[in-house]
């Protein structure tokens, strides 16, 4: 195969980074990239809605990425 289907698992360590600094900045909590917003009884960070995109590009079986 020459290809990935989806996004190669190792990719999400670009989640970890991200949030890593976030962290090493101090931008926690509603401090957060993009804000928090109130979703009825819970608290929405934009920013989380990275997982559901990364989570979707690694099942995909249309999105193909040439193996090095």
């Amino acid at each position: 195969m020459k290809y990935f289907e989806g996004t190669p698992i190792p990719t999400s360590i670009l989640l970890v980074v991200l949030l890593g600094v976030a962290f090493a900045l101090d931008r926690i909590d509603d401090r957060l990239w993009l804000g928090a917003y109130q979703a009825g009884p819970a608290i929405l960070h934009p920013l989380s809605l990275v997982y559901a995109a990364s989570g979707s590009a690694m099942i995909s079986a249309t999105l193909r990425i040439p193996k090095p």
